[in-house]
């Protein structure tokens, strides 16, 4: 799947790095229910990807991968943030 261009999957996975940054910016009282729409709207676009992770290059593979742990670090602080207010 992957080549010269940036692939659909890596799109995917950009687009989905972009919702976690949003959703990271959006931790706080007032925006709380936005960053887990943002969070919502990245674990669809991972699904995605999860459907043809078998075609998958070795790059979005790694980019899949990092993108899975940003989305763990931030449901982590999601929870953390939650249990405070």
């Amino acid at each position: 799947m992957g080549n010269d261009k940036v692939s659909h999957a890596s799109m995917k996975i950009y687009e989905a790095m972009e919702d976690l940054q949003q959703a990271h910016l959006c931790m706080n009282p007032v925006g709380f229910r936005e960053s887990q729409a943002h969070l919502f709207s990245a674990q669809e676009k991972l699904r995605d990807i999860h459907a043809i992770k078998g075609e998958l290059c070795d790059k979005e593979r790694h980019e899949l991968t990092l993108c899975e742990e940003h989305l763990q670090h931030i449901m982590e602080a999601q929870q953390a943030f939650q249990m405070r207010l």
